[in-house]
């Protein structure tokens, strides 16, 4: 395979730079959430998101964090507008992607792999979302959500380099870890990674099973997701155009 290992500097007019926007939900360390999800919007353009999602919240005086863990009547409607922006986008623009791994920490693969060490399943699984969503000719620039980390964590030197030494070549430009309330896209994976990993949850009977409002918006933003995607359920392996999503038990 033609990795671009024979690019230079002045062939920057072949040379792709999309952007990848990363997060995750489920803490590793936590024997209450056993699923983990670290999810990822690729996209080369995410200006061209970012401004319409800015009209969006504009229009409707939203200035708040948009969040799975958030989900209320009164922003469902604001939710499901800028998470529709991302499918507009998706649907004329091949190259926008959405990637995701799911982990059930129960399963046999993280506690033969991860068990005494699951930050170290992080940044192995950042490796392995990234890795494979690295095309020809590509350098990839990755925005990631804070997330708590032991201080001697060296994550995004970690990451950069194992995938750069995998392809060898500069696959990964660089890591920025940002705090989400401040960028649109991450909140965007947040919703994703959240819906997504909530439809597992539900059917392991992990999820409030009440008729709340908040539960019936949880509900109703997920089948809104599975909609778009054109799946019926996210507890298998899905991929489905722009969408990838991977389990691991």
């Amino acid at each position: 395979m033609n990795t671009g290992n024979d690019l230079r500097l002045s062939d920057y007019d072949k040379i792709k730079t999309p952007f990848c926007f990363l997060d995750e939900t489920g803490l590793l360390n936590s024997e209450r959430d056993r699923f983990f999800s670290i999810g990822m919007v690729k996209c080369s353009r995410p200006y061209e998101m970012l401004t319409e999602i800015e009209k969006i919240r504009h229009r409707q005086n939203y200035t708040d964090e948009a969040k799975w863990q958030k989900v209320f009547p009164n922003n469902l409607p604001i939710y499901k507008m800028i998470l529709d922006v991302f499918f507009s986008c998706a649907a004329a623009d091949p190259e926008i992607k959405y990637c995701m791994m799911i982990v059930d920490k129960k399963g046999g693969y993280f506690k033969k792999h991860y068990h005494d060490d699951p930050f170290q399943a992080y940044e192995d699984f950042s490796i392995q979302l990234l890795r494979g969503n690295v095309s020809q000719n590509e350098i990839l620039s990755v925005i990631a959500d804070e997330s708590p980390a032991p201080s001697r964590s060296q994550y995004e030197n970690n990451v950069k380099k194992t995938i750069n030494d995998n392809f060898g070549r500069l696959a990964i430009h660089g890591i920025c870890k940002v705090d989400s309330k401040g960028n649109d896209l991450l909140q965007i994976v947040d919703l994703l990674v959240g819906a997504i990993t909530y439809d597992s949850k539900v059917q392991h009977k992990l999820a409030g099973q009440s008729k709340s409002s908040r539960i019936n918006c949880k509900k109703d933003l997920l089948e809104f997701i599975k909609n778009k995607m054109g799946v019926k359920n996210f507890t298998r392996d899905v991929r489905v155009g722009n969408f990838n999503v991977k389990m691991f038990s």
